[in-house]
Formats: C-alpha cells, structure tokens, sequence
C-alpha cells in the first residue's frame, strides 16, 4: 500500500480538537518541528514531548520498538514526520522519521496553571501551593517499580502526578507541607470526551 502524502503542519494546527476531546487530525501523516521537552520514556523505543513556540502548543512523540537513530536531548530542536494518534487522550505522533535541526535551545518558561485542560498538554507547566493528599502514595528512598502515581491539591482542585522512576525525584523524601511543582502536563482518560 502507498503511505498517505505527508502534510507539512504546525503542533497548534495538529492539536486542534474534536467534539470528543481527541485531535481533528487523527490518521493524518505529519511533518512537524518542537523543542523537546522533557526525556525518553520508553527505553525500549520512544516516548517523549515537543513543545512549538510559534503556535504555542506541544503533543507527544512515540514509537513502540527502537530509536530511528535519535537519542532523546532535551532542548534539541527537531523535526518528526510520522502518522497523528491518540493514547488515552494524549494525542501524540507515532514517529517514522526525526531529524535534528538544533541542539541547546532554551526551555519554555514554565506556565503557571490551576487546573488542567487541553492546552495544558504537553507542555512545561507549574502548579503552585500543592499537598499531598495520601502521602503514602509518594516513591520515597528505597521505592521500586516503573514509577508511582501520586495525587496532590491545590485546594480546589486535585491532580495526578506521574513520578517515572528514571527521574531524581523517585526515591527522594516525600514533601512536607505546601510545594510548587513544575512538570510536563499530560492526559490519561479512557472517559469521552477526552478532556
């Protein structure tokens, strides 16, 4: 079968959203460019962020089995080509090809948020003045698995914070008290609409 021609867009101009929550462009073969964000989450293959400027807006990036010859750097400035998709909300491209257009350039400021919603995703965001709702929740010193889910408040609403065990704060103590937290927003609903 020939793959579909491959459409020249922008992150903003993929994320667009349909009535269910998920990309209007699921299915649609992309080349696109972002600032990763973030680092690899699937050792095995790829699972990671990008994040455009220009269109402010990020999405994820995946691929199931092997690299394609690109060891995930945040900060690298890339361009993926590959087929638009959704994971329990997360809209992401299923990766053919990246290549690396620069390498060191600066993050995003982190953008401060209250809840979550769709332009939340895949971005570099802070909630400010979180507790712990189930301190035990928490991947203290010693803590083993792939990562630990832990759910936090900021008073009014409450969040699922996803602590992979590949970053510093796994094993780490447990905060005290109300903490600001900065990470990469995500999505994992199985709900519709998927927002």
């Amino acid at each position: 079968p020939v793959p579909p021609a491959v459409r020249n867009l922008t992150i903003g101009q993929i994320r667009g959203n349909n009535t269910n929550g998920l990309a209007d462009s699921l299915g649609v073969r992309v080349r696109t460019r972002g600032v990763v964000l973030g680092f690899n989450k699937r050792p095995a293959g790829l699972e990671f962020h990008i994040f455009d400027r220009t269109s402010n807006a990020g999405i994820g990036v995946f691929r199931n089995s092997g690299n394609i010859g690109y060891n995930v750097n945040e900060g690298d400035s890339i361009e993926v080509v590959g087929l638009v998709a959704e994971f329990s909300g997360l809209s992401q491209i299923n990766a053919d090809s990246i290549r690396i257009v620069g390498t060191n350039i600066t993050l995003p400021a982190p953008q401060v948020v209250t809840a979550m919603s769709e332009n939340t995703e895949s971005r570099l965001i802070r909630i400010n003045n979180l507790s712990m709702i189930n301190p035990a929740q928490w991947p203290a010193p010693g803590a083993s698995g792939s990562g630990s889910t832990v759910r936090v408040t900021n008073g009014v609403d409450s969040f699922d914070v996803r602590i992979d065990n590949d970053v510093t704060l796994f094993g780490s103590p447990a905060p005290t008290g109300s903490f600001d937290m900065i990470g990469i927003g995500g999505q994992f609903t199985t709900t519709s609409p998927r927002v």
